[in-house]
């Protein structure tokens, strides 16, 4: 072997080498960034709920896999005591001169069943709520009194089928509507994603 394959040998592995110790070093540190802005943001609604849960009487004896009404009843409305959740915000809307908040699930709560609250309450927060400029992830922290629970008997969903045509289909939903009093509210900047009943 020459010299210059040798040396244009060792440039390439030294190239290859340095490549992948800085690709490997930065995605490394990459991941501590990461783990740490989540863990800050997980604090944070720690930190809300804990709150919360000192502040309230809560019911955290909610079982996690709720598939009918009565089920949701029994945790939401029978129990008498206030549950936490987190959600979008879905409107404000005042119907009869009585504010309602309404609030769809987190943007990355893919949990079976939904639910989707509408609650009065929170007056005094209503100009704060209306003037924040809110995050496309952002969700709040709620605490409510749950008093009742339906479920829709069909959804309506629909698929296209070409660039002018829609099939519609009736579906059997999993989706639950609750309605209450809102009694508490904290707005999170960033969805965490992490269901509060698991």
């Amino acid at each position: 072997m020459s010299k210059k394959t040798i040396i244009t040998i060792i440039v390439i592995a030294v190239v290859v080498g340095g490549y992948y110790w800085f690709t490997s070093n930065d995605s490394f540190v990459g991941e501590n960034t990461e783990n740490t802005e989540e863990e800050v943001e997980q604090s944070e609604q720690d930190r809300i709920v804990l709150g919360f849960l000192d502040k309230y009487d809560i019911n955290t004896e909610i079982p996690s896999n709720l598939k009918y009404t009565f089920q949701l009843e029994d945790g939401f409305v029978i129990a008498g005591k206030p549950i936490i959740f987190t959600g979008t915000l879905d409107d404000v809307f005042r119907k009869d001169g009585v504010f309602y908040l309404r609030f769809a699930p987190a943007f990355f709560d893919f949990t079976e069943p939904s639910v989707f609250y509408t609650l009065r309450g929170c007056d005094n927060r209503i100009d704060e709520i209306v003037s924040r400029e809110h995050s496309y992830w952002g969700e709040y922290v709620v605490v409510a009194n749950i008093t009742g629970i339906s479920k829709p008997v069909v959804r309506i969903g629909g698929y296209p089928l070409n660039e002018d045509e829609v099939e519609l289909k009736l579906e059997q939903p999993s989706t639950f509507l609750a309605e209450g009093t809102c009694l508490d509210l904290e707005y999170i900047d960033d969805n965490s994603s992490q269901n509060l009943f698991n």
